[in-house]
């Protein structure tokens, strides 16, 4: 899950390079991947601050081939799980998956 964290730690850094965006406090940019060929899946997200820094990362995994909707649909299930168990607001999703936004 290391490589899909890492992801979403240089989506962020592109992000506040090439375009001038930086997360705000609370956004949680998560994404999704399926391995066939080691019959897992797996999510990982990332939160920062205002400032873009990473103030938490996770990344979950399970056994299984699935297709790649439903790892989304899982992974987003995951994040608003660990949302709602901090009792955070204010909250602000950031997917490239258009079937579970």
């Amino acid at each position: 899950m290391g490589p899909m964290l890492c992801w979403a730690i240089w989506q962020d850094r592109n992000n506040k390079v090439w375009n001038g965006k930086t997360n705000g406090e609370g956004d949680e940019p998560w994404d999704a991947a399926t391995f066939a060929d080691q019959n897992k899946f797996g999510y990982g997200w990332v939160r920062c601050d205002s400032g873009g820094h990473v103030l938490q990362a996770r990344t979950g995994s399970w056994d299984g081939c699935v297709n790649l909707a439903l790892a989304e649909a899982l992974g987003v299930k995951e994040v608003l799980s660990w949302i709602k168990e901090s009792k955070l607001s204010h909250v602000t999703m950031e997917s490239d998956s258009l079937i579970t936004v």
